[in-house]
């Protein structure tokens, strides 16, 4: 005679909210803004290092014109604008969830108060070198800056946990039936 065998059920909807969680208002801060935060920091780390000296060097001509009107030779530094867009939330900073992370970069319609270029087509004539010398802004995060946001994963991972087995306990949550 043949035995039936021992089998139990898990319900894994619960693990549903995690990813939920990881999006939405669940959490002080969802993973991805932390993402963003993380990167945004990286890059305006590097924009402030002139790309970690990868920027192609300014023209004499143009810091002999800086110079003349008591500018100073920092490159794409002159307003600040194009720096503060690389912050979240800044005008001409774009930040979108996209399914499995976030596009961060130069987006919106803000106006740079020097031209009628919005601050994303400023940032994005650089980046490319549409016209202007080339000088990468968005690019992919060092290694030190993906280790922080698999951190952030980690962290984010076990706290949801923590909250989950804190439910299971109380028996808000059913795992097993």
């Amino acid at each position: 005679m043949a035995t039936k065998p021992v089998t139990f059920k898990v319900d894994l909807r619960p693990l549903k909210g995690l990813v939920k969680a990881w999006r939405g208002s669940r959490l002080p801060q969802p993973l991805p803004r932390l993402w963003a935060k993380r990167y945004s920091g990286f890059v305006r780390r590097r924009f402030a290092n002139q790309g970690d000296g990868t920027w192609k060097a300014l023209k004499s001509s143009t810091l002999a014109g800086r110079r003349k009107e008591g500018r100073g030779a920092r490159i794409l530094r002159d307003t600040g604008i194009l720096y503060q867009a690389l912050e979240v939330g800044a005008p001409g900073n774009l930040l979108k969830d996209i399914p499995h992370g976030i596009r961060f970069g130069f987006g919106g319609v803000a106006r740079h108060p020097d031209g009628k270029a919005t601050i994303a087509d400023i940032g994005r004539f650089h980046d490319a070198g549409d016209g202007v010398p080339q000088r990468k802004i968005i690019v992919k995060p060092n290694r030190s800056t993906v280790r922080g946001m698999l951190a952030d994963v980690k962290r984010v991972n076990a706290r949801l946990l923590r909250e989950a087995d804190a439910k299971a306990r109380r028996g808000r949550v059913r795992l097993f039936r």
